[in-house]
């Protein structure tokens, strides 16, 4: 089973096929980012949970624990870096795949898990296009009544037709709540209700 560095991040979900850029500033998370950017690229992104009621600090969270995430994270690859200057680092990840993080373990830096992706199972029935139906016309009032999400998301959402894809897309947007989909019991989005 493939290991692979994970980047504990605060406040923050990176869903499947969908690419976000972060500022990276804590000088591990840049040397980790920096040997990823060597190797294959691949990288595994790891949600820390909050603690004692408090949220963790947004962005990484290198000084996080193996029990202090989310079972459930998301294979990702380093699509560009930028170095700065002043040792921060500008990155732009993609979300690949959900995957359960398995056998998360300390090593010199940073945590490194053997991880499991999730199958896609999503059945292709007359229920399954009524709910992305459904879907896709709620998603498409929440971006006319919220300007700032931007008409072209639009034409975005008019390409999806996968539900699984549809799914992450809605719940990549600025209107989700993330602790919907790093529930251990969430393994696979899915547009019912």
């Amino acid at each position: 089973m493939d290991r692979l560095p994970v980047l504990p991040l605060g406040q923050l979900v990176v869903y499947p096929h969908v690419v976000l850029p972060m500022a990276l500033t804590d000088p591990h998370a840049v040397q980790l980012i920096d040997e990823v950017v060597q190797g294959n690229k691949r990288l595994l992104l790891g949600v820390v949970k909050p603690l004692g009621g408090t949220e963790p600090p947004e962005g990484a969270v290198m000084q996080a624990r193996s029990d202090e995430l989310y079972e459930v994270g998301t294979l990702s690859t380093v699509v560009r870096m930028l170095k700065l200057g002043d040792g921060s680092v500008r990155v732009m990840v993609q979300g690949l795949e959900r995957a359960r993080l398995v056998e998360v373990t300390p090593a010199e830096h940073w945590l490194v898990a053997s991880y499991e992706t999730f199958p896609s199972t999503v059945a292709e029935d007359a229920r399954t296009e009524a709910l992305k139906r459904a879907v896709h016309a709620q998603f498409s009032r929440v971006i006319d009544i919220a300007p700032y999400l931007g008409e072209e998301l639009h034409e975005v959402l008019a390409g999806i037709t996968d539900a699984g894809k549809l799914a992450d897309f809605a719940a990549s947007s600025p209107t989700s709540s993330r602790r919907t989909w790093t529930s251990p019991s969430l393994p696979r989005p899915s547009c019912s209700r």
